[in-house]
């Protein structure tokens, strides 16, 4: 099974933050490894935007494991549609950006001193 990375950059409605934050560690996060070909997921916030080129602070890596991971990123809608992740109003619909990303290496790891 193939491995892929969801990479997906967010934002908070304004004064919506805690919110966000509250549905986005606890619901969302778990709806999306509900779906088939999602295996895992982490939040991070900004630390540093050295281009300042960043739609929003917030990022969410979902790991994959599938042959086809369209199909598993059309799963999302598919759940979203049905109700079965439902999003949050304190979610910026309008300044999110997603991409699937595939290894073209293999993971390399510091070598201990």
């Amino acid at each position: 099974m193939a491995k892929h990375v969801l990479v997906v950059v967010t934002n908070p409605v304004p004064g919506q933050e805690e919110e966000y934050n509250r549905w986005y560690t606890d619901q969302h996060l778990d709806d999306v490894l509900r779906v088939p070909g999602f295996v895992a997921a982490q939040r991070f916030k900004v630390k540093l935007d050295a281009a300042k080129s960043l739609p929003g602070p917030y990022l969410a890596l979902y790991e994959m494991e599938t042959d086809d991971p369209e199909a598993a990123f059309a799963g999302l809608g598919k759940a979203a549609a049905d109700g079965k992740m439902p999003l949050s109003p304190a979610l910026d619909t309008v300044n999110i950006v997603s991409s699937i990303f595939t290894p073209i290496t293999e993971r390399k790891v510091a070598k201990k001193k």
